[in-house]
């Protein structure tokens, strides 16, 4: 009993480890990763019933939060430095992987509902939303190393909107990030420990996952089509933070073969989903 309870604590480690690979990278999603692994919804059970029952949602959200923070931890290092040396290659990676998840949101608006008035202005919000965001971006980074109070009130935010992204399957926390400007800090602050950002946005991804996860389910209930389609919306406009201009040169052939790559691991998860769906 106690073996089988210590391999289950060390298969939910193992998947934590999985889902925080893939919430470092833009465009792929923790959540749609949970969901090919077959815990998405104890995971967000534990979320929704963790004060009821604390014991045992505790048990599982903490061995997942383990296993996620050992991968941050180490794979944060390794995608900073390949974004140092090489950013145009690995932008054109994320791009492709974002193109690539668009299918999983529209499968998902499309099983939703059967059809929606105006969907095209919900995407059009979405959209407009990204652009107003990122129109913004070094401003916001600029406080990010220069401010006191504001850093710990912006940072606290952020992780609010990163936590949605975690809860909904389809989209990427750190495409949140990179629409804000922010990717590349966070990575350098889980790779310097900077507590002074961390602490803040681990609590606003806490504070946002409790709070904001029967808020999302809600929504996701009463108007899916909608919520749905400002996702895509959002996800499509991100492109345009990401975009570092065509390649030229030397550049062109490895970036387009690298955004095929992006578009093919996405495609996998996809396939993947539905499989493990059945």
């Amino acid at each position: 009993m106690i073996r089988g309870e210590a391999m289950k604590g060390l298969l939910n480690a193992f998947k934590g480890m999985i889902i925080g690979i893939t919430i470092l990278i833009p465009g792929l999603s923790g959540g749609t990763m949970a969901m090919i692994l077959g815990i998405y919804e104890d995971l967000i059970h534990a979320f929704s019933s963790f004060t009821a029952d604390l014991k045992n949602q505790g048990q599982l959200l903490l061995q997942v939060s383990i296993g996620g923070l050992l991968s941050l931890g180490a794979f944060s290092y390794i995608i900073a430095h390949l974004l140092n040396k090489y950013p145009h290659r690995i932008q054109f990676l994320f791009m492709g992987i974002i193109i690539g998840s668009l299918p999983i949101l529209y499968d998902k608006y499309k099983n939703a509902c059967t059809g929606e008035k105006y969907a095209f202005l919900y995407f059009i919000a979405g959209c407009i939303t990204v652009i107003v965001f990122s129109s913004d971006l070094f401003t916001i980074t600029s406080r990010v190393y220069h401010e006191g109070f504001v850093l710990y009130l912006l940072m606290f935010m952020v992780g609010i909107l990163v936590s949605i992204a975690l809860v909904l399957p389809g989209i990427s926390g750190s495409l949140v990030l990179t629409t804000l400007g922010l990717y590349e800090v966070t990575l350098r602050a889980i790779n310097e420990l900077n507590f002074q950002m961390l602490i803040p946005l681990s609590l606003g991804i806490i504070a946002g996952i409790l709070l904001g996860s029967r808020l999302v389910k809600g929504l996701l209930l009463r108007y899916p089509g909608k919520v749905y389609m400002v996702l895509i919306g959002f996800v499509t406009a991100s492109i345009i933070p990401i975009f570092p201009g065509m390649p030229n040169g030397t550049q062109y052939f490895p970036s387009i073969i690298i955004f095929a790559a992006g578009g093919l691991i996405i495609t996998v998860c996809r396939l993947s989903s539905k499989t493990y769906k059945g």
